[in-house]
């Protein structure tokens, strides 16, 4: 590894969020490769836990800048103190970041007073002036990266939310941390991202059946089912790399689904939302509650919209989830858990709540988050 790196950012993994968001700042502000900021949860590292120590303590040392980020999650990170460490040993500056006030940092070693608080934006700014100095420096244009600042500053206020610390303990198969970017789901398997069906049902008593198969080369799942049961068919998407995604400005969760080919029935599908606190939010006709469609019709791919912020297409599904236990008076999207889809045949439904009787092949693929023209037009 290369002893020279300007900055060392030291971190729990489970604030890699904060942590890429904080380097990506770093370098568009102060106009720095990023390959020379050492933040061990970036791709740029390429560096596997527990990899290469030795190597990592001597860029903790030696690098010229070297941050903290002290949370709930790192004051207990055995690796962090060795890192803090290694920087005293050479009696090493540290700037110490804690994501909101309040925070009892228990290290006195990191009690100074170059203490940033990442919910603060004039606190951010003073950060990047100290770090410029310390690198003799010139910041870049503001707005090259004022953004980013807002975007760190969120990102600090969603890790330290009750919503985030429930999603850490959901026992739906997900990790900890929530993701930030817009992909819910584009089923590139991958390391990080082995198995993108949560699950899937069927009332096997009377002789329904679903099974799913994957298409590594085009990236789309295709659902074999047949329904004949009282209740529809469904399978749960996880969401991208095991992890809960953060619905931020976005309005629309899309994706595009086909028939698998000419012949096959033609498909309504059934929408629920799995949200933070693991409810189960269904896309219905309102307060009716019944079961509001969206309709697959041909073997072109197709489109389609789900619209999250027009509350009165909600309504609380509480077969499932934890229901009421809960505020139910809208819903809470701001962390999206799992998508979970009913399958059946299209006037053909028997249950208020979800599609039924009908048989077939569906393709899908790309579930993303979106704003929508609209919305983009309207900043």
């Amino acid at each position: 590894m290369n002893s020279t790196k300007k900055i060392f950012i030291s971190h729990s993994h489970n604030d890699r969020e904060v942590a890429t968001t904080l380097a990506e700042l770093l370098s568009k502000s102060l106009n720095i490769d990023p390959p020379e900021i050492v933040n061990t949860s970036s791709d740029i590292m390429n560096l596997s836990p527990g990899a290469k120590i030795n190597g990592l303590l001597k860029l903790a040392r030696e690098s010229k800048v070297f941050l903290c980020l002290y949370t709930e999650e790192s004051k207990d990170s055995t690796f962090m103190l060795h890192e803090i460490g290694a920087r005293l040993s050479d009696n090493g500056k540290i700037y110490t970041i804690i994501e909101k006030n309040g925070i009892i940092i228990e290290h006195p070693i990191l009690i100074t007073d170059q203490v940033t608080i990442l919910e603060s934006n004039t606190s951010i700014h003073r950060l990047l002036h100290q770090i410029s100095t310390d690198l003799s420096i010139q910041l870049t244009a503001p707005y090259l990266y004022v953004d980013i600042v807002d975007s760190l500053t969120k990102v600090a206020k969603l890790n330290t939310s009750y919503l985030h610390k429930i999603i850490k303990q959901n026992t739906l198969g997900l990790k900890p941390g929530i993701r930030n970017d817009n992909v819910i789901q584009n089923f590139i398997i991958g390391f990080e991202n082995l198995d993108p069906i949560q699950y899937y049902w069927s009332q096997s008593s009377n002789n329904s059946m679903i099974y799913i198969s994957h298409n590594s080369d085009e990236h789309f799942i295709t659902v074999n089912y047949v329904n004949d049961g009282d209740y529809g068919c469904n399978f749960a998407i996880r969401p991208q790399d095991q992890r809960a995604v953060a619905k931020g400005n976005n309005r629309y969760i899309t994706f595009e689904a086909r028939l698998s080919s000419e012949n096959e029935e033609k498909v309504s599908l059934g929408i629920r939302i799995i949200n933070g606190f693991m409810q189960h939010w269904q896309y219905c006709a309102g307060n009716a509650g019944q079961f509001l469609p969206k309709e697959v019709i041909s073997n072109e791919w197709k489109k389609i919209e789900i619209d999250l912020e027009q509350i009165s297409l909600w309504k609380i599904f509480e077969s499932d989830g934890i229901g009421s236990r809960m505020d139910v008076s809208k819903p809470d999207f701001s962390i999206i858990a799992s998508i979970n889809i009913s399958l059946g045949g299209i006037n053909r439904m028997h249950s208020m709540t979800e599609g039924n009787y009908g048989k077939g092949r569906i393709d899908f693929k790309n579930f993303i988050l979106e704003r929508g023209f609209n919305d983009i037009n309207e900043r």
